[in-house]
């Protein structure tokens, strides 16, 4: 089978766009980035024959963030911890180039990570190719699906649907700093992956009697943990006892989540999915 290659234009647009910019001093010693376009868009054209040549690809298909963000319908925060003035000055012309110059997909409302997601595990879309999601984002292991990074993997390899469901629980628990949601209180990755290698459980509280010493007779509440029959009522139970809401958990899980093919309604511009359904669903 041929293979197609779905390529997160964002980050090249942004890689090269940043490898060619360099501090220039002008004449009143004013410091101020500046790059030539022509070399960006030729580091652009190295860079993406390179990834081409690399996965023997017979097709290519770029891929770009639109203006909107359904995000931020859930969570308001997300990504607005970024700084503009760290963009390099030719990031703008970068991603017209690309646009201009190769086959390229934007959605409205979407970005590059789920575009590449939903054409990816859309059967009738490109059915004659292995579409092989290129980027450097850990987060669109998420997808399953084949996949290739140039800065970590000698080819491509396809993603099962366990671990990819896996990754969106962690993601959903641990949240991402980077991008501007913090997931459940006290819970990194390490810890929400972890609570994968068992069946899951959850945090209940109860009443607990000292039954000797200075506090004998006096009660507290205290958490033990309890059978639980799904992913969802675990993950739910680690935000309640971290203090946190339903809601918390709600929105956080749809900010980390990659949309893979019917997630998403492209005439509402609104995503389809249940996060409590998905995590219900965990094999």
């Amino acid at each position: 089978m041929k293979n197609l290659l779905l390529i997160d234009a964002d980050w090249i647009a942004f890689q090269m766009a940043s490898a060619c910019q360099f501090p220039f001093r002008c004449h009143d010693g004013v410091w101020m980035p500046f790059a030539q376009e022509d070399e960006v868009f030729s580091a652009i054209d190295e860079r993406i024959q390179y990834i081409k040549e690399q996965t023997s690809a017979k097709k290519i298909v770029m891929t770009l963030s639109s203006s909107g963000n359904w995000r931020l319908d859930f969570m308001a925060s997300y990504k607005n911890n970024r700084d503009p003035f760290t963009r390099p000055v030719a990031l703008k012309a970068a991603r017209q180039y690309i646009a201009r110059n190769y086959t390229t997909l934007t959605e409205p409302c979407l970005e590059a990570d789920d575009v590449m997601g939903i054409y990816a595990t859309d059967p009738e879309w490109m059915p004659q190719y292995r579409k092989i999601i290129v980027t450097i984002d850990k987060d669109l292991k998420q997808i399953p699906a084949w996949h290739y990074n140039p800065e970590a993997d000698f080819e491509p390899w396809e993603q099962n649907l366990s671990d990819a469901d896996d990754l969106f629980f962690i993601q959903a628990l641990a949240g991402d700093m980077t991008d501007g949601y913090s997931g459940c209180k006290g819970v990194g990755v390490d810890t929400a992956a972890k609570l994968l290698d068992d069946d899951p459980f959850v945090w209940e509280q109860y009443e607990h009697v000292f039954k000797s010493g200075k506090r004998a007779g006096e009660r507290e509440m205290r958490w033990r943990k309890a059978p639980a029959k799904n992913r969802y009522e675990q993950a739910l139970s680690f935000y309640r006892k971290a203090g946190m809401k339903k809601r918390d958990l709600i929105d956080n899980g749809a900010v980390a989540r990659i949309l893979r093919h019917g997630e998403f309604d492209f005439k509402t511009q609104h995503p389809t999915f249940n996060i409590r359904q998905l995590l219900e669903e965990m094999k």
